[in-house]
């Protein structure tokens, strides 16, 4: 999964390993609207690879607005929107994050991919 930055957050995009398949973050939204916002621990999403790059990016990050997490099998697979905030929440010393969870098992089909 390849996950493509553009010039504003409402154009970021992810796409499967073949480009044939394309996710945007309206349509991950849209399949979390009714999805509630819930505070998870940091220390359970230690296992996920932190992909903060940008210093400034970390520092600006809005900790009110929730992080997304993919969750498949009862597990939390990565983070799909959010690496800056989760950064940002562990430099602060803080012990949880709020976040939309991402259940591979209620998504699309055409979507599983994200969890790979």
């Amino acid at each position: 999964m390849q996950k493509n930055h553009k010039s504003s957050w409402k154009e970021t995009c992810w796409t499967d390993e073949t480009g044939n398949c394309k996710i945007t973050i309206s349509d991950i939204l849209d399949i979390l609207a009714d999805e509630p916002i819930v505070d998870v621990r940091l220390e359970e999403l230690s296992h996920i690879k932190d992909l903060s790059l940008y210093g400034d990016c970390v520092e600006k990050a809005d900790l009110s607005c929730p992080i997304i997490v993919i969750e498949k099998g009862g597990q939390y697979r990565g983070i799909l929107d959010g690496h800056h905030r989760r950064r940002k929440a562990l430099n602060q010393k803080r012990e949880f994050i709020c976040t939309k969870i991402l259940r591979i098992c209620c998504t699309p089909v055409q979507f599983h991919w994200l969890a790979s």
